[in-house]
């Protein structure tokens, strides 16, 4: 890193945004391949983007993201990717419907925020951060609904079913989360916990939902126990036989195979004891 790449870092952190964007401009010109050059135009231009957000113009838009867009970035630094990816949604055209989403988030007001992701969500396939936020708003309506209005149950059902066509980190704690209130609805006998866990896929448990819980004094199984208790609760006739024939025919095929092996004729040269000794011709 060169003395002058340092002073941009420097009136970044002092707060001097538009001089440090100014001279990584000048640097940049002078040296385009450079890259702690690119690196200091990069977090200068973040800085920019961030702080005139809320006020920027269309043309400001396009300018900056062309300029982002040109710059020679490490495609393996996270700390660069975070912020590129705070910068897409900045320049989203459905920023402020994002930002809404969050302000009604912030304040409690899961449904408000559900229906703005619900309408959006089809842009965001692919972005993990605001598909995490609606899930954790999803999880968090649902709760609220199984607390305060139980007879509502159908919402809270709806609301785990857009869960589970988000792209979201798994496992995770909010996939965890996410089956503890299916666990409660299928307790209450409002949720085919079998079907549901198909979807939610039994391979997606994280390593603490393997290992009890302790609370004031007292042991609780673990999610991954009170997973399977309730699953063969709820099993069905048909789940019950299915299950008991794949059993019965991996026994019938760990005996025919053992058979099969007892059966097997020894060959003479390794039953017999008696040594032979071979002179070639």
């Amino acid at each position: 890193m060169s003395a002058d790449t340092k002073t941009v870092f420097e009136l970044r952190k002092a707060g001097k945004i538009d001089e440090a964007y100014k001279m990584a401009q000048q640097l940049y010109e002078a040296q385009p391949d450079d890259e702690w050059v690119n690196k200091a135009m990069f977090y200068t231009l973040y800085d920019k983007i961030k702080a005139e957000s809320e006020h920027m113009d269309n043309n400001t838009q396009v300018l900056l993201g062309k300029q982002v867009s040109q710059l020679k970035l490490p495609e393996d630094d996270k700390a660069i990717n975070t912020c590129l990816g705070i910068i897409k949604r900045i320049l989203d055209p459905n920023y402020d419907k994002l930002q809404q989403a969050s302000e009604f988030s912030k304040k409690g007001l899961f449904k408000k925020a559900v229906d703005i992701y619900k309408v959006i969500i089809c842009n965001y396939k692919e972005d993990e951060y605001v598909n995490i936020n609606y899930g954790w708003d999803l999880y968090r309506l649902a709760k609220e609904i199984i607390e305060k209005t139980p007879d509502n149950f159908r919402e809270c059902k709806t609301c785990l079913n857009y869960y589970l066509k988000l792209s979201n980190p798994r496992p995770s704690h909010l996939h965890s989360s996410i089956l503890r209130l299916a666990l409660k609805l299928a307790k209450d006998d409002k949720l085919d916990i079998v079907a549901f866990a198909k979807m939610w896929d039994l391979n997606t448990f994280d390593s603490e939902d393997f290992r009890p819980s302790v609370f004031e004094g007292k042991t609780y199984p673990s999610l991954a126990a009170v997973s399977y208790t309730h699953l063969r609760a709820h099993e069905t006739v048909l789940d019950l036989v299915c299950r008991l024939l794949l059993e019965k025919k991996k026994k019938l095929y760990t005996y025919k195979k053992k058979q099969s092996y007892e059966k097997t004729p020894i060959p003479y040269y390794y039953r017999t004891s008696t040594v032979i000794n071979y002179t070639p011709l």
